[in-house]
């Protein structure tokens, strides 16, 4: 059994590949660990699902360190970490869920550069859905900003790449709404 985040981390670096490591991995999990080393296992597991590109399976381990946390600035990293999985995973309600523990959980000095950040990371999101002209999971990333309170001249600009957005997958109604949302 192990004892300590140094034994456990110890052990993790002897195992000889991947697949050893997360075999001790999955089988640390199943042992009744101080809550110290299981959130160092939950985020090393999740570490190593980000590397296979399973992101909604990393983001369960972040979310459930997140849990054990007792420290709210690790149980906010935690949390961040996987809500961004979430955003990866493409599971925005999720996503959304977490953000929303970060904010709460954050200082009221730092709640508005948290929502910038939070902000910022879905519009990039939705960039590169419409760098790779993947128009409707752009459209659905941009929709989940649009919810976020943003200033108004940011909300225009969103309006006006979801106008384009629709008018590029045929869709002209949608596209005026846009517009005339941007408008009011």
């Amino acid at each position: 059994m192990i004892k300590t985040k140094d034994e456990f981390f110890q052990q993790l670096r002897a195992q000889p590949t991947d697949v050893k490591k997360q075999e001790f991995l999955e089988n640390s999990l199943k042992e009744n660990l101080i809550p110290e080393v299981r959130i160092a296992t939950l985020s090393s597991i999740a570490e190593f699902y980000i590397k296979k590109g399973w992101f909604g399976i990393a983001a369960k381990h972040y979310c459930d360190a997140g849990d054990l946390a007792s420290i709210f600035k690790e149980k906010m990293d935690l949390y961040f970490k996987g809500a961004l999985m979430h955003l990866n995973a493409r599971n925005y309600i999720e996503a959304e869920n977490n953000f929303k523990k970060v904010i709460i959980l954050s200082a009221n000095q730092d709640k508005e550069k948290i929502k910038e950040k939070i902000s910022k990371l879905y519009k990039e999101h939705a960039e590169s859905f419409e760098k790779t002209n993947q128009y409707s999971k752009a459209i659905s990333a941009f929709s989940k900003v649009l919810l976020l309170n943003l200033p108004k001249d940011e909300l225009n600009s969103i309006y006006d790449k979801l106008a384009v957005l629709y008018d590029k997958i045929g869709q002209p109604r949608d596209a005026n709404r846009m517009r005339n949302q941007k408008l009011k």
